[in-house]
């Protein structure tokens, strides 16, 4: 048989009045008994009393933490912050739910390529179109607030300017059905391409789903119009009536003979009728006499708009002046996807010059081929000369540069693009798992049994009516200041308490019950949770969601021998609990063991 302490601990309020200032005293009361009975099937409790002075509350603010106790009386392990997980981006998947009719809302490696569902052809008039299945969360273990800004990102395009309407997502409860509706404010207008349509939907606060539910979304298009039509279009500024707008100049090539010029240029007459470009390559009068090559390109960028079926180019090219000693010398027009120095032996039309000419038209060529997509690409025209004779000057000018494409008989069809790097479309949900704890007015033992290691005002988040102002915590590994305090109406630099995790139990007082319960969120708890019990007693909470252990199968191999408990109609608001006491989620305790042990929390 082995003696040890046994506690509780109760409270003597006192209220005095001094000048102008009020003063509230909350006494803790310890109660000490010797008389512990240990062997490793049984756990015996027995009673005795110390005072421990409270801390001091002047006008509602915790002034300082005034407990009076010997160090080796009170212990508790106090764990690193871990980060609250406050919401979850998930991605529509192409693999099917286990659900039939649904596909996975999850975070699956993304496919090789992209995923698409498209409407079908949408008349001038417009619509309403679902776009594919829904998508369907997996299990969502414990209680879970939803409430907060939702993220929806859904890639897609469409393939006509007739196009206009927007996206809406509507969001399910598995189990309670219909949640919300979430409309997208941008229109698909415009966007031929793959555009990020990205909007966020803020949901009311308190708005929760059970245990083991699933969350699933579907997707519309509000269609305001749509339609059959033709299209085309054209680059910009082909004829250079009056300047060179839209086209801009860069040298190509220089060398190794870099002394010469390669320059671009804009004239307002004398053009194929009126304005023209040229290029002018001037070769040097010193320098290594080497062959080198000169080359520069006029390039102008254009974006088609929609997915064209035929295009062609045209253009009028003259030669002005040309060397004596040609060894190569050719122009070019490409069509690229990406702007900067052109590929030789990508153009889509070249020509070799060998003497002076006159205006000479070129075309239609068909650039079917390069230009099929709805894209951006850049139009080049360019001349290029390999020399080895110094001092000579080459020149072409350029004029009626057009490039024109077009589409006959499109439908107007919307596509959603997903489970792709390219195409990532996806919801941000907010999936706080949340507990309530039913609480009085006045001061509450509680514990979370949530994983959240973060700031009380942020474990307290997703309560929304019950109020609270103070937080007592007792932190043995702190020599200097063992209680630590939380107040609301302290400034940050004084609180003294950072976290709290699923290890603590900790005192809170409620200034206003309202639904009679303090909700607290965080992620579940690991599957197994170690706390070091020190030896003499220790604050600790009760980290499972477990309801239906006894404090003799909880504790038992821990060699514990006093076990207190919160109790809000006890006189000091704690009571001793007996082996049979069943534990609760939520309920914070004092234990006393008799020398360091750890307690491991597996169920």
């Amino acid at each position: 048989m082995l003696s040890g302490a046994k506690w509780a601990m109760s409270y003597n309020i006192k209220k005095e009045k001094q000048s102008s200032n009020r003063f509230i005293h909350l006494g803790l009361v310890l109660i000490i008994t010797f008389s512990l009975i240990l062997s490793t099937s049984q756990i015996v409790f027995c009673d005795t009393q110390l005072p421990i002075e409270e801390p001091l509350i002047e006008n509602d603010i915790i002034t300082e933490p005034a407990v009076q106790i010997n160090d080796d009386k009170i212990q508790i392990n106090v764990q690193p912050p871990i980060e609250l997980a406050s919401s979850s981006i998930l991605h529509l998947q192409v693999q099917d739910s286990a659900i039939p009719g649904y596909k996975n809302l999850t975070n699956e490696p993304f496919e090789a390529s992209i995923q698409e569902i498209s409407t079908l052809p949408i008349p001038l008039g417009g619509g309403t179109y679902k776009l594919g299945d829904a998508w369907i969360t997996d299990v969502l273990p414990g209680v879970r607030d939803i409430s907060g800004n939702w993220s929806f990102n859904i890639h897609g395009k469409v393939s006509s300017p007739a196009g206009a309407g927007t996206l809406r997502a509507e969001v399910y409860s598995l189990a309670n059905g219909w949640l919300f509706s979430a409309p997208c404010l941008e229109n698909i207008s415009g966007h031929s391409s793959y555009h990020n349509f990205t909007w966020i939907y803020e949901v009311p606060a308190g708005l929760r789903i059970p245990d083991n539910d699933r969350i699933y979304a579907e997707f519309w298009l509000d269609a305001t119009a749509g339609g059959i039509g033709n299209y085309s279009g054209e680059t910009l500024n082909p004829d250079f009536t009056s300047d060179a707008s839209s086209w801009t100049f860069f040298e190509w090539e220089k060398g190794p003979n870099t002394a010469g010029d390669i320059i671009g240029n804009y004239w307002a007459v004398d053009g194929n009728p009126t304005g023209f470009v040229d290029i002018v390559m001037v070769t040097p009068e010193f320098g290594p006499a080497v062959e080198s090559t000169y080359s520069g390109y006029w390039e102008q960028a254009f974006t088609t708009g929609f997915v064209p079926t035929t295009a062609e180019l045209v253009l009028d090219w003259s030669c002005w002046d040309i060397g004596s000693n040609i060894d190569d010398c050719r122009i070019y027009a490409f069509v690229d996807t990406a702007s900067g120095a052109p590929t030789l032996g990508t153009e889509a039309w070249s020509q070799a010059v060998t003497t002076t000419s006159s205006w000479a038209s070129v075309g239609p060529i068909d650039v079917s081929a390069k230009v099929n997509a709805d894209t951006t690409y850049y139009l080049k025209i360019a001349f290029r000369e390999v020399w080895s004779a110094r001092f000579e000057i080459y020149r072409i000018g350029f004029d009626n540069v057009k490039l024109n494409w077009s589409a006959s008989n499109i439908d107007t069809v919307f596509t959603m693009g997903y489970d792709n790097p390219a195409t990532p479309s996806s919801i941000n949900i907010p999936l706080d798992n949340v507990f309530d704890i039913p609480v009085q007015a006045g001061w509450n033992f509680i514990s979370t049994p949530l994983t959240s290691g973060s700031e009380p005002d942020i474990i307290f988040a997703k309560d929304y009516d019950t109020t609270w102002d103070k937080i007592l915590l007792y932190n043995a590994s702190d020599s200097a200041d063992k209680w630590k305090t939380f107040s609301t109406d302290k400034p940050a630099s004084l609180n003294d308490l950072d976290h709290i995790d699923h290890t603590m139990g900790f005192w809170i007082n409620i200034t206003d019950v309202e639904d009679g319960n303090l909700t607290m969120a965080g992620a579940p708890v690991p599957a197994s949770t170690i706390i070091q019990l020190k030896a003499g007693w220790n604050m600790v909470g009760y980290p499972t969601l477990n309801n239906s252990m006894t404090v003799a199968d909880a504790l038992w191999g821990t060699g514990v021998d006093k076990v207190e408990a919160f109790d809000p109609g006890a006189t000091y608001k704690l009571i001793n609990v007996g082996p049979t006491y069943v534990m609760k989620p939520g309920e914070g305790y004092w234990v006393h063991v008799p020398v360091d042990t750890v307690w491991t929390v597996d169920w």
